[in-house]
């Protein structure tokens, strides 16, 4: 209902418990980009980019001080992101990627492969990666919770200054790669690489779900 009523353009502030279902990054970034200013009530929502606990004699002062929604700011420098994408048909994406990784490597850059392949990713295989679960989805989880650990915990070390994030396995799991935590997880990992090469599908259906 708050994301519904977000869309009508008639709501500045929203006060939210944490412990709402389904209550979590996805749905503070949504709220932001229709111009709501969230803030929590009973908790701290720091680990989600938010103010609080705002207590209701203090709601004039938190909306002054929030004039502007701000999610997931910070003044971190971040390295470079490179997108390796082709339309459908189009080969050696994945290839292309991990030479661009290798060559920024050699040239003793700090480098990051991210496998986005929604339609299943090849990277891990090409490198000859075994992993029990996805790197990228695992790290994308943890954005969406608002999880205070860093994402570079599901990073794969390649060598001493390449670093890998598997994709997700199969293309029937795409639905569990949220755009804004893929978001999310490349701005977490380029703040510690100089240089992030993400592995792109062609292509991203709808969800046929609801």
């Amino acid at each position: 209902d708050l994301l519904a009523t977000s869309t009508t353009h008639r709501l500045d502030a929203a006060l939210v418990s944490l412990n709402s279902t389904g209550f979590d990054t996805s749905v503070v970034e949504r709220l932001a980009s229709n111009g709501v200013r969230v803030g929590t009530v009973e908790s701290d929502g720091g680990h989600l980019g938010l103010g609080g606990p705002v207590r209701l004699g203090e709601l004039g002062a938190w909306l002054a001080e929030t004039a502007d929604p701000v999610v997931g700011a910070t003044e971190s420098e971040s390295g470079k992101v490179v997108a390796v994408w082709g339309p459908t048909g189009a080969p050696g994406r994945t290839s292309l990627a991990i030479s661009l990784a290798t060559a920024a490597a050699a040239a003793n850059l700090s480098t990051a492969i991210v496998d986005a392949d929604v339609n299943g990713g090849a990277v891990g295989q090409w490198l000859g990666i075994l992993d029990d679960v996805s790197g990228l989805m695992a790290a994308c989880r943890d954005v969406t919770r608002g999880t205070q650990v860093s994402v570079e915990r599901h990073l794969l070390s390649l060598d001493d200054r390449t670093n890998v994030l598997t994709g997700v396995p199969r293309p029937d799991m795409w639905h569990n790669l949220r755009p804004g935590a893929i978001e999310g997880v490349l701005q977490q990992i380029s703040t510690s690489h100089e240089l992030v090469v993400v592995d792109c599908a062609f292509s991203a259906e709808a969800s046929a779900g609801p």
